[in-house]
């Protein structure tokens, strides 16, 4: 089997703002205390000495691509990075939802993940981000995220969440006057979630089940059609089950995001619609189906 990708990119960089789904958990704090570490320079004291801030483990950042061979045959490699335009991490802006109220300074001290010098030289720089309210529905997490849950949506119609988590979007990327927006889930695992027909098979039936209140429906398929409609880049570690909407030209890339580890991605896939949604539906049908859901 062989498979043709079309990579294309703009050559003007965006502005480009990354709202984080569970921004306040210990992913979204390592995620945001990075990049300002780097953005800011810090460096800070471990058992192994002084540390100065660093994309090391980043794709984008850090690895470096073959480009061809000299005069003398010697192999030549430039940075990722340096391949095409792409956003530089540390000017991104930031924002996101969790369900916690907690200010990101506080939320980084409770997920004990940064050294805690380098915490005391962020906490001034975190502490005035606070996230937007967040989807919360307790059937599809651990049970011991209920005693954190005081910033949560009230609305309990997935329609209406769905458009708020779009209002959302519209109003960072306003306020910011940015060009883009990327969508990343930095939040909790979510339990698998059955596919089912008439619910996860095709886009129409999805948008038609949120409006009706399926209760199998997961949060994060919400933020992800969300973010569909609003055409703006989506990176998503798992899916519970089939999600897509009807709308053309998106980013949609997978990513693991570890407390610790800093992945940064840019996504540069285009499909026409039509493509977009079958090959989009028939992977996470695959994936949920492999992974024991339905």
């Amino acid at each position: 089997m062989k498979s043709v990708i079309t990579f294309r990119t703009e050559r003007k960089v965006p502005r480009t703002g990354l709202m984080l789904v569970g921004w306040g958990g210990n992913n979204g704090t390592t995620v945001t205390g990075a990049i300002i570490a780097n953005r800011k320079g810090m460096q800070f004291r471990t058992k192994e000495g002084i540390v100065k801030a660093n994309y090391f483990g980043s794709v984008t950042q850090s690895s470096t691509v073959l480009l061809g061979n000299d005069s003398n045959g010697k192999e030549v490699f430039i940075p990722m990075k340096d391949v095409v335009p792409m956003v530089n991490p540390n000017d991104l802006v930031l924002d996101g939802w969790d369900i916690s109220s907690m200010n990101l300074a506080d939320a980084m001290e409770r997920a004990k993940v940064l050294d805690i010098g380098l915490q005391e030289q962020l906490r001034p720089h975190m502490e005035q981000f606070v996230p937007r309210k967040a989807i919360y529905n307790p059937d599809f997490i651990a049970a011991n995220q209920s005693d954190r849950a005081d910033n949560v949506l009230t609305i309990e119609d997935k329609w209406a969440q769905v458009e708020q988590i779009r209002a959302d979007i519209r109003d960072f990327k306003a306020k910011e006057k940015l060009d883009t927006v990327i969508v990343l889930w930095t939040a909790n695992t979510e339990r698998f979630s059955s596919v089912v027909e008439g619910v996860h098979d095709t886009a129409d039936n999805l948008l038609a089940a949120i409006k009706r209140n399926e209760p199998e429906l997961a949060p994060s398929a919400l933020y992800a059609v969300a973010s569909i409609l609003e055409k703006v880049g989506l990176s998503h570690s798992q899916l519970s089950a089939a999600t897509t909407a009807p709308t053309a030209g998106k980013h949609v890339c997978h990513c693991a995001t570890v407390s610790g580890t800093l992945t940064l991605t840019n996504c540069l896939f285009h499909l026409p619609t039509t493509d977009y949604l079958h090959q989009w539906l028939a992977a996470e049908h695959l994936c949920s189906r492999s992974a024991g859901a339905g």
